[in-house]
């Protein structure tokens, strides 16, 4: 076993130790080998990804006094007095605890005065965003004009609070999260230097867990290692990541998604047991159901082994089960019980009434399926006054103009219809076109010009010419009234 945590005593002191962080290794190493670093550095990104180490690395090979090929040598008198943090020239100041100004002012005051045990004067400056705004303002004129001899260098993990005027001044180098992958082989690598056995299966549990930060990893080992009497095991894996708790959760979600409501409620009572708060449960629940709809979404999921086996097993034995359209229902319940849990005085039945509300989901139908509502025959186009109604009720002003006044009606049948003016080919097109869509039928125009010629075929039997029952002009009333009655003589006073 070790007598150090992992974190710490495996720490890079070198850049090629340094993983996963390649694109700005590689840029500070060229920059400080063309002497263009810039004065001024911020390191942002999420925890444990490594910003505070690259400052340190940054610091050493800056005051290095044999580098080689670029690299650190780390057994100088500076590399080792930073590397102890016993360097006077490397100053490194915790942003949350020294926020004010006048600390600040401490800073820009040593300076000033040159480097006494190396060539630079580091300044490093963590969780930089925790500085208040006066701080930020006095170093404004430092860090864009500072003196040959100092090197500032800016940590945070929130680069959305540090100012722009801040931000504008300094070269940003933006930590990459550390995939499942990359925090396996480094666990191994780890676990072989301490001669420690291990399964497999368990690292790639725990670089889940660390969600992409490598100082989580190696702090979740460390606290595994310790109770598993030097071998890495996956039932002591877990129970300290909680894995037996998410197989309960993976339990009561499929109570509620079956409607069972007594065994729902005798799981949420275990769970609860265990410590787990309301609000917490039901943020799982609704990350259970994020899972399941991701693997619905991609199935390849499935087979990637950078997830654990419990999620990918039981969370495809679920998806496989309900649909896209019930998962998100579920989603929508557990987001709006989440708000009524948290303002509502009385947490407990609560929470209980939202369990026993996604109970009751598998009585409901998801999949889109027909109306029992009979299907409308197509109309039946009689006679021409039906249709000029038709087209002045859907508003079609100019087909209507064209029908009722730039051209007479010689014959008309449902389909066919004949008509006398000008020819106009195209016209006649838009017309077919109209009286296709507005009556849901294929219709057959055919036109007469005055010299008895038609600009279209015969019509194979034509009707004779009807007579004008109705005057389309008429109000549709009137007009419905004259197509009932038609001996019926309609007077309209003007």
């Amino acid at each position: 076993m070790t007598s150090k945590i992992l974190a710490l005593k495996y720490r890079p002191q070198k850049f090629s130790e340094v993983k996963g962080q390649e694109h700005i290794v590689n840029t500070l190493k060229i920059a400080i080998a063309e002497n263009s670093l810039p004065h001024s550095i911020i390191f942002s990104g999420i925890r444990g990804t490594g910003k505070t180490t690259l400052a340190r690395l940054v610091a050493k090979r800056l005051n290095c006094e044999n580098p080689v090929n670029g690299e650190i040598c780390d057994v100088c008198n500076n590399c080792l007095a930073i590397k102890n943090g016993k360097h006077l020239d490397v100053l490194e100041i915790d942003g949350a605890s020294y926020t004010g100004i006048d600390n600040i002012r401490e800073i820009i005051e040593a300076s000033q005065y040159k480097a006494v045990m190396g060539k630079y004067r580091v300044f490093i400056i963590d969780e930089a965003h925790m500085l208040s705004k006066n701080a930020f303002n006095a170093l404004l004129k430092n860090l864009e004009e500072p003196a040959d001899h100092v090197c500032y260098i800016l940590a945070t993990t929130e680069l959305h609070k540090i100012p722009d005027t801040i931000l504008s001044r300094c070269m940003r180098c933006q930590m990459s999260m550390f995939s499942v992958e990359e925090l396996v082989s480094t666990q191994k690598e780890l676990l072989d230097k301490e001669n420690i056995a291990y399964d497999e299966s368990s690292l790639f549990d725990i670089a889940y867990a660390a969600d992409g930060s490598m100082r989580d990893a190696q702090t979740l080992l460390n606290q595994i290692l310790l109770l598993s009497h030097g071998k890495l095991t996956k039932e002591t894996t877990s129970n300290i990541l909680g894995l037996g708790q998410r197989q309960d959760l993976y339990t009561l979600l499929e109570y509620l998604l079956c409607g069972e409501v007594e065994p729902s409620l005798v799981q949420f009572q275990k769970i609860t047991k265990q410590g787990i708060l309301g609000h917490m449960l039901l943020s799982q629940l609704m990350d259970l159901i994020y899972w399941l709809c991701c693997i619905k979404s991609t199935p390849t999921l499935k087979l990637e082994k950078s997830y654990p086996d419990l999620e990918r097993v039981k969370g495809s034995m679920l998806a496989d089960q309900i649909g896209l359209p019930k998962l998100h229902m579920v989603w929508q319940i557990l987001q709006k019980g989440y708000q009524e849990y948290m303002s509502s005085p009385l947490k407990g039945p609560t929470l209980e009434m939202v369990l026993m509300r996604l109970c009751f989901i598998q009585d409901l139908k998801f999949d889109l399926v027909a109306t029992n509502t009979q299907i409308e025959e197509p109309k039946q186009w009689k006679s021409w006054d039906v249709l000029l109604r038709h087209i002045r009720q859907h508003k079609e002003p100019v087909l209507y103009e064209q029908l009722a006044k730039t051209y007479n009606c010689i014959s008309y049948q449902q389909g066919n219809l004949i008509l006398s003016g000008p020819d106009n080919k195209t016209l006649v097109s838009e017309i077919i076109n109209k009286l296709n869509q507005l009556t849901g039928i294929s219709w057959r125009v055919t036109i007469k010009n005055g010299d008895g010629t038609s600009s279209t075929a015969p019509h194979n039997d034509p009707q004779t010419s009807l007579p004008q029952t109705t005057d389309p002009e008429l109000p549709d009333v009137v007009a419905d009234l004259a197509q009932t009655f038609p001996d019926m003589v309609v007077t309209v006073n003007a």
